[in-house]
């Protein structure tokens, strides 16, 4: 590392550092497959409890069971299985809040993104939950992308070591992560109903690998569809994607959800390799249609086992059906996870230019500080708004607030709002 740094040695200093953290990266060991053969126990298991369903216990299983349950079979003693959105962490609750995904990316420390993802999985299960939505890994490369905040980078490698350490570290508490949102999630406006048309290429060298890299090496318990659509088919109704690429290139074992308006088809999602429709609705697609579907003939029993069979492998890999509280080993809002998520903010921070070595202000020099913009002063707790990255922590400091406990009475600390701005 020293020989390579001196050959670059006359380059500016913060390309420099770029490199340097790269080639830090690339040092680290390449990652082990981890979606390994399905544990004999757990196949055993979840076998035994498939044989004594009935085909309306299996097909109930292919629907959400409330806004962010998973549906159980109560006359088997298979309790639901909850989930909670993320990414950031889990919501539901006063948690600790972490930054957006893009200041994961920012950080260039895919260790540090697994130590805070193990600290996501001990507040999960604090909250009763077995599933944080989340990793958001889309990659950053249509400028009409409204969530570019909470998803990672636009540089495919990089997507992919920073999935993997997310997902390892939020597993290893026994909580699932469901990577989103697959695939080309590339507008927030009209996301519903927008079709990305890729063509192969782009897919497999930008878009597919951070999900790839999650499901291979990470071994991540679920999936979530996009809203979108690709290549005319909507992301949940594509048996490329699911069955072909997912399932059996990827050799992906777990749940394959829809994000959360449900799913287009009955029949076509069904052979596409979508295993359940969230969350419930009276009229979902996947509720009575899809036993109608298997009992006229439409879609065979065997596709709704292997359905049912993938929700149960999840229920057993975080625990439920070894009758492991969802709330073992929870842990929450505790100092060491406050500093783990400010660790994370500080090693997000990039620092382009200080000329005259400005900063670190010299408080006995400055007389006035001005902050400027609406975000300076709103509590990151907007649930509704900002994508899936809001959270409610259980305290908070703004940054407007942050500058004036710093500053104390050394400097007079003025503040500007973007109205405030519109009156010049």
């Amino acid at each position: 590392m020293q020989l390579t740094i001196k050959r670059f040695s006359k380059l500016p200093a913060l390309l420099l550092c770029f490199i340097a953290r790269a080639l830090a990266l690339v040092a680290q060991p390449a990652g082990q497959d981890t979606n390994r053969a399905t544990d004999p126990v757990i196949e055993k298991k979840v076998a035994h409890i498939l044989d004594q369903m009935t085909l309306k216990e299996k097909v109930a299983m292919c629907v959400g069971a409330g806004n962010m349950d998973f549906s159980g079979v109560p006359r088997l003693g298979v309790p639901k299985m909850r989930c909670e959105d993320g990414p950031s962490g889990p919501h539901g609750g006063l948690t600790t809040a972490f930054p957006v995904g893009v200041a994961f990316g920012a950080t260039w420390n895919p260790k540090l993104i697994e130590q805070a993802a193990e600290v996501m999985g001990e507040e999960t299960r604090a909250l009763g939950v077995s599933m944080l939505l989340g990793p958001g890994l889309n990659i950053q490369r249509d400028p009409l992308g409204g969530r570019f905040f909470e998803y990672y980078t636009e540089d495919p490698w990089l997507n992919s070591q920073l999935a993997v350490a997310y997902v390892k570290g939020v597993q290893s508490q026994h909580v699932a992560c469901c990577l989103k949102h697959f695939l080309c999630n590339n507008r927030e406006d009209n996301r519903n109903k927008y079709m990305s048309m890729v063509d192969a290429r782009t897919l497999n060298e930008i878009y597919f690998p951070g999900f790839k890299a999650a499901v291979q090496e990470g071994g991540a318990w679920a999936v979530m569809t996009a809203a979108n659509g690709l290549n005319g088919d909507y992301c949940s109704d594509s048996k490329y994607l699911l069955h072909d690429i997912l399932k059996q290139k990827w050799g992906f074992d777990g749940m394959v959800l829809t994000d959360w308006l449900g799913t287009r088809s009955t029949v076509k999602a069904a052979f596409a390799g979508l295993d359940v429709a969230m969350p419930y609705s009276n009229d979902s697609k996947f509720g009575t249609p899809l036993l109608n579907a298997v009992r006229e003939g439409k879609v065979p029993e065997a596709i709704v086992d292997d359905k049912a069979r993938r929700v149960l492998r999840t229920m057993a890999r975080v625990g439920l059906l070894s009758g492991i509280s969802p709330t073992s080993g929870g842990v929450i809002n505790t100092r060491e996870h406050f500093e783990m998520s400010k660790r994370v903010a500080e090693e997000s921070l990039v620092l382009l230019k200080n000329e005259k070595q400005t900063l670190p202000l010299e408080l006995a020099r400055v007389h006035k500080i001005v902050v400027v913009g609406p975000n300076a002063n709103q509590r990151f707790c907007l649930p509704g708004l900002g994508g899936s990255s809001w959270q409610c922590s259980a305290y908070e400091i703004t940054p407007l607030q942050g500058v004036r406990n710093a500053v104390g009475t050394n400097a007079e600390v003025q503040y500007f709002s973007s109205e405030d701005l519109g009156n010049f």
